[in-house]
């Protein structure tokens, strides 16, 4: 890129995001799709990313090529590596409160 263009980029005003009005910038970024059971991770995805919400936003292009490669379950394209994922459960860690009973001032949480 040349200077001048570098200058004009700098320039222009950056967009807001729909969702929540911080600026969006250009990036690449990565996103995790499930098929039935199986996890599949697509990344060097262009997109713009708001630096307030972290909301990607994908150009039209960028839409199609996601949307053909998920049609197709992923057969036209070959795994560029491949990495072991660990999956955690919250089954039996999310606190909520008891509720409070007449007799009872202290506050418990059910576990």
């Amino acid at each position: 890129m040349t200077l001048q263009a570098d200058k004009k980029q700098e320039q222009e005003p950056s967009v807001p995001c729909p969702r929540c009005g911080y600026a969006l910038q250009s990036g690449m970024v990565k996103t995790a799709i499930w098929r039935a059971e199986r996890l599949v991770v697509v990344e060097n995805i262009p997109a713009q990313v708001c630096n307030g919400c972290t909301e990607q936003y994908y150009d039209d292009a960028t839409t199609d090529a996601l949307r053909r490669l998920t049609t197709e379950d992923f057969a036209s394209a070959k795994p560029t590596r491949e990495v072991v994922v660990p999956i955690y459960s919250l089954k039996e860690r999310i606190l909520r409160p008891k509720p409070p009973s007449d007799d009872d001032d202290d506050f418990e949480f059910d576990y």
